[in-house]
């Protein structure tokens, strides 16, 4: 973690409940500004391609809200679908 700033979890299945908890013991949540959450977890934003869609959700590296005076220090991410190459 000191040097890439990454924890890895692999083959977990958790929750919504429990992917809030884990976020908490980081600090603070925030909601997006822009991009809506689920309804139950507004905090929680569903990235989703489907198969018929072109556009690519993040398609370049980038970070999130990096204009916000007080800039996010930690974001959680749950895989659950990733292609084999290129994603």
């Amino acid at each position: 973690m000191l040097e890439h700033k990454v924890i890895f979890f692999r083959d977990q299945k958790i929750t919504e409940e429990e992917h809030m908890a884990l976020a908490k013991k980081f600090g603070p949540l925030e909601t997006h500004a822009y991009v809506k959450g689920l309804d139950k977890f507004p905090e929680i934003v569903r990235i989703i391609k489907a198969e018929d869609e072109k556009n690519q959700w993040g398609e370049n590296w980038h970070s999130d809200v990096s204009y916000n005076v007080k800039p996010t220090k930690t974001v959680i991410i749950k895989s659950i679908k990733i292609p084999p190459v290129g994603g």
